[in-house]
């Protein structure tokens, strides 16, 4: 059985990969990032032998959302907590790092 967190995650998650209408997909994704934190301890409590982290799409979209909507400080804000949570790997070249990079370079312009 799963633990509490990881449960709620994983039922969002769900949520996340079919919801279409993007104000509701925002606020699942807000609610997922959320619980990240509390997920990593529960994750590692319950694998304590799998020491990597699965990806969380929650941070990958809200950055891209807010980078959509030209509001780059709040895109590069969701990205540092990923990458602060061990979050980094998100599908793409080079994870939340890169994407990191590339939205501080669209905030200078």
């Amino acid at each position: 059985m799963l633990k509490p967190t990881v449960e709620k995650h994983f039922e969002l998650l769900d949520k996340i990969m079919k919801t279409k209408d993007q104000d509701t997909l925002q606020a699942f994704c807000e609610i997922d990032a959320s619980i990240a934190a509390q997920f990593k301890v529960e994750w590692y409590d319950q694998f304590p032998y799998d020491h990597k982290l699965p990806r969380y799409p929650a941070f990958q979209k809200l950055a891209i959302i807010h980078e959509k909507a030209g509001n780059y400080p709040a895109a590069i804000a969701i990205c540092e907590k990923a990458i602060s949570l061990g979050f980094d790997n998100d599908g793409t070249k080079g994870g939340m790092s890169a994407r990191l990079e590339r939205l501080k370079k669209k905030l200078v312009k």
